[in-house]
This record gives structure tokens, C-alpha cells and sequence, in this order.
């Protein structure tokens, strides 16, 4: 029973908060926000909840197709950038 309350319970919410710290980290990297005070936090954080509520209410199979469409061309290039080094590491000795 504990098990069944951590798999399907807990550990979906602390995936989904690491998610969305780390959009609303990389984002104010991207744009030089500091991050220090709670009100330049909540100015990213709250347009990111909302995104991410309003898509509660989209077709989830829709979401899923294309998030596994964008895995398979992430793993396709992570591989490619792979074989690349490794091409160029034996050419170099």
C-alpha cells in the first residue's frame, strides 16, 4: 500500500516540481532575471503553473505523441553528436 501511495502519488509531484524549477531556472538564465527575490521568481513561476494547467484540459494522447516525437529526435541527436566526437577523436590519434 505504501509503495502504491510513493509510485503513483509522490513521486509524479516531485517530477513535475523539478520540472518546472528547472524551466523557471533556465528561462531566467536565458533572459538574465535574477533570481534572489520571491517576486522575480513568482513573475516566471506563475506564467509557467498556468501554462501548465491549461494543459490539463488538452487530449492526453495528443501530448503524449508529441512529446514522444520529440524524445525520439533528442535521442536521435545526442547520438549523432555522439558518433561525431567519437569519429573525431580517432581521426585526431
Amino acid at each position: 500500500m505504501i509503495l502504491t501511495i510513493i509510485g503513483v502519488v509522490i513521486c509524479p509531484i516531485t517530477s513535475g516540481d523539478t520540472a518546472l524549477r528547472s524551466s523557471r531556472i533556465t528561462i531566467a538564465d536565458e533572459l538574465k532575471i535574477n533570481n534572489e527575490k520571491i517576486i522575480s521568481r513568482l513573475k516566471l513561476a506563475v506564467p509557467l503553473f498556468l501554462i501548465s494547467f491549461g494543459l490539463t484540459f488538452v487530449d492526453f494522447s495528443l501530448i503524449w505523441r508529441y512529446f514522444a516525437w520529440s524524445q525520439l529526435i533528442v535521442a536521435t541527436i545526442v547520438l549523432f553528436s555522439g558518433t561525431a566526437y567519437l569519429i573525431k577523436g580517432v581521426r585526431q590519434n
